[in-house]
């Protein structure tokens, strides 16, 4: 504006110039240089003193008008200035304006961003919400459905042990149950054991709640020395097997497995229950199984004989055995030898008749014995005098097997074969269990 109004003043000074009346510079009486309008006034004022009348009025006149002009320029300029400042104000406004535009596209920019962020953070914790209530449905679905495929497998394994199971299983499997209903209850409840023995595979087929599918697997069949049978038997003769105590068959299924055409063996076992799946495993393993007569009638032609009987001195008594159903691996004989007395309320006692080791012996006539297994929980005690000590001693090639609370003689008897490394104790005086040239050692307390 100042400068405005001083471009006018310049311009009013320039008119007044032209027309000769005012000087260039004039002075104050202080002698600063006034402002153009302030000399241009002073120049009037002295004009006015020296001027004549008719000159005077003549000058008035024109100095009138050119005030006059001057203030309609001053007018013009004001207003063109104005106008200037409107468009300015316009121009700020309009600047004003856009930059609020932009700002608050700018805010509504990051507004929208963060809220876009915000719901993808929501969108997020909703999926991850539902995954997991999608992992838990699944989870529980696959669990379910994972339980009705075992349901189903289940039941189409006792289906078909139904029927599978042929008719002198049936049979014999009546007569040691007493009644098809609980011969059908024991197989339904049965297990199926896939297991290595001696590293030969075959599938063992056990009674429920029976820790024979823990224990066997553990006692995997190196201790009888299985691999190296073909070294003790007759070049022109059988490898041939006594097996007392033969629990489930896995000795004899690995051995006639292992040597195809050659494995003949007599195996005994007392418990009633446990000779049924000693039946049912030799079946399942494709084990050829002869009667007494049979099995005598062919001398070289492998094959095994199946006795459920105890074995004893003679061979003419009734034995008693007690026995828990879910491990029969632990079954002993009655501490009465007249009445059933075991060493747990639970246990099942069944009287079953008893066997010879020379009777065992005479099933292969006059054959040397390859290997004779003991692990009849105790019979060890009247069977191993009888073979250590009998006519047929030096007829049997390996001795092996378990000694249960032994007394020392029976342990020297068995140490008589290979020193007792295929032999395994569970002695008295607090040494519980030892294997191999250690049965020999530590295995020799009395009561």
């Amino acid at each position: 504006m100042v400068y405005i109004m001083w471009k006018i003043a310049q311009l009013i000074a320039f008119y007044l110039l032209l027309a000769g009346k005012v000087t260039p510079s004039i002075a104050d009486s202080s002698g600063v240089c006034s402002s153009p309008v302030h000399a241009l006034s002073s120049s009037l004022m002295q004009r006015q003193r020296i001027l004549t009348p008719k000159q005077g009025s003549h000058k008035a006149r024109r100095r009138t008008e050119v005030v006059e002009h001057a203030k309609k320029t001053s007018k013009y300029a004001t207003a063109q200035l104005e106008e200037e400042e409107g468009v300015e104000e316009e121009e700020q406004d309009e600047a004003t304006e856009e930059h609020a535009k932009k700002s608050s596209k700018h805010t509504n920019a990051e507004r929208a961003e963060e809220e876009d962020e915000v719901e993808e953070e929501e969108q997020d914790e909703a999926t991850e919400e539902h995954a997991k209530k999608s992992s838990k449905h699944t989870n529980a679905q696959r669990a379910e459905e994972e339980d009705e495929v075992e349901k189903e497998e289940q039941d189409e394994a006792n289906e078909a042990a139904k029927v599978d199971l042929p008719t002198f299983l049936v049979e014999l499997g009546v007569k040691l149950f007493g009644s098809r209903e609980h011969l059908d209850s024991v197989v339904e409840k049965s297990l199926l054991v896939p297991m290595s023995f001696a590293n030969v595979k075959m599938d063992i087929r056990i009674a429920h709640g029976d820790d024979a599918d823990s224990r066997l697997p553990g006692e995997n069949g190196d201790g009888y020395g299985l691999d190296t049978l073909m070294e003790l038997r007759n070049p022109e003769g059988m490898i041939n097997i006594v097996d007392m105590g033969g629990n489930y068959g896995t000795v004899t299924i690995a051995a006639y497995r292992k040597y195809p055409y050659l494995v003949r063996a007599a195996v005994a076992e007392p418990i009633p229950a446990t000779f049924f799946f000693l039946r049912w495993n030799m079946y399942l393993n494709n084990v050829t199984v002869y009667d007494e007569t049979e099995f005598t009638a062919h001398p070289r032609e492998a094959g095994v004989v199946l006795l459920h009987k105890a074995v004893s001195a003679k061979g003419d008594t009734e034995l008693r055995i007690c026995e828990m159903p879910w491990s029969t691996m632990n079954a002993h004989l009655s501490y009465d030898e007249h009445t059933c007395k075991c060493d747990k309320e639970e246990m099942h006692c069944a009287e079953v008749p008893s066997v010879a080791a020379e009777d065992m012996v005479n099933l292969f006539g006059h054959e040397d014995i390859t290997l004779w297994k003991l692990d009849c929980e105790g019979c060890e005690a009247s069977a191993l005098p009888a073979i250590a000590n009998g006519p047929h001693a030096s007829r049997v090639k390996r001795l092996v097997g378990e000694l249960h609370d032994p007394d020392p003689d029976v342990v020297e008897m068995a140490c008589r074969w290979d020193n007792g490394i295929f032999f395994t104790a569970f002695c008295r005086g607090g040494v519980n269990r030892v294997d191999g040239p250690d049965v020999c050692a530590r295995c020799t307390y009395w009561e």
